[in-house]
């Protein structure tokens, strides 16, 4: 998709808006912390002659992110993981 984009509009600068759909799902077990967004992706391409953004296409996503918590020598850590 975006080689076609770059062909239909060179030189153009593509504009990507992201913003959360709604709260994210939060689910939380023992040492860890399950977030699940929803998030709406809009792309725009920039128009030279004006400040004028024409939109391209929109996308909802939906993915999971896994956060490790650990406790070790009066230290917080953790990690986090995209889930599948």
């Amino acid at each position: 998709m975006i080689p076609q984009l770059s062909r239909l509009y060179p030189d153009k600068e593509l504009e990507l808006e992201v913003s959360p759909e709604s709260a994210p799902f939060l689910v939380f077990t023992p040492g860890n912390v399950v977030l699940v967004p929803v998030i709406n992706i809009q792309a725009f391409v920039l128009l030279p002659t004006s400040s004028e953004r024409r939109p391209l296409f929109q996308l909802r996503a939906r993915t999971n992110i896994i956060a490790t918590i650990r406790v070790s020598s009066n230290k917080i850590q953790g990690s986090v993981t995209p889930g599948r």
